[in-house]
């Protein structure tokens, strides 16, 4: 081993002469190694950016605002064309509910809908309407109005929920929903929350788009896969809209 004193030198050199070390060609070229190595990588991070920004310009709005609801997040959905969040439901907006039973009271029984309904500060009333004399059934609450529709279930078919909407609901808006549904308070919020952004539409969780061919002619006319944004068609599954176009 060299004596301890040789090492002090040596670093005393390093810290006086460090241009002997940076000098050497060896050194020099590894530093120019990494020098392009790294220009490369920041020139290649651009030209992805670029192009994810490109794409995203040209695709349609409704697949920006998947893309956009995705990376957010249920919680953080994207409002009003993707310009921010949803706001919450304006504290003195009331809703009525229109909640068909025809088939399935079983569903509405054993279900949380109807409490989780009852309990939100926004729902003024449930309309309960009973189309079928096999399942009729009551509930006792005082935010549901049983409904016997069976008349008119026969005179009016599936626009039955709007024509009992137009007639009977007491609130300016108007929540359509099926009573397979399963929600949250939160989910409640979001929907009317970016409903009361511009009341003159009408706001879904399943929309869907049209196009007029044969394939989807026979599909009821229009795309069954679930699209966000602007679409040519909602679900009544779970939507909001104005009393007053019932």
């Amino acid at each position: 081993h060299a004596p301890h004193g040789v090492y002090h030198r040596t670093d005393a050199l390093k810290r006086l002469l460090p241009w002997r070390w940076m000098a050497s060609p060896a050194r020099r070229r590894s530093r120019s190694r990494i020098r392009i190595c790294d220009l490369f990588f920041v020139i290649l991070a651009a030209a992805i950016l670029i192009t994810i920004l490109l794409a995203m310009l040209l695709l349609p709005s409704s697949t920006r605002q998947f893309i956009l609801y995705r990376i957010l997040g249920s919680q953080q959905a994207i409002a009003s064309n993707g310009q921010g969040p949803i706001p919450p439901p304006p504290p003195d907006a009331r809703v009525s509910v229109i909640l068909m039973n025809h088939n399935r009271p079983r569903m509405l029984q054993q279900s949380t809908l109807i409490s989780t309904l009852t309990s939100h500060a926004n729902i003024a009333e449930i309309l309960l309407c009973h189309s079928n004399p096999k399942t009729m059934f009551h509930h006792s609450h005082p935010k549901v109005r049983n409904i016997n529709a069976i008349d008119a279930n026969r005179e009016h078919g599936l626009s039955l929920r709007f024509r009992l909407a137009a007639t009977h609901a007491t609130s300016p808006w108007v929540l359509q929903i099926d009573d397979d549904q399963e929600i949250t308070h939160g989910a409640l919020d979001r929907l009317l929350g970016e409903f009361s952004t511009n009341p003159r539409r009408i706001v879904g969780r399943y929309g869907r788009t049209y196009r007029d061919n044969v394939w989807n002619r026979a599909r009821h006319g229009y795309n069954t896969r679930n699209v966000l944004g602007n679409v040519e068609v909602v679900l009544t599954k779970f939507l909001v809209m104005e009393q007053r176009i019932c």
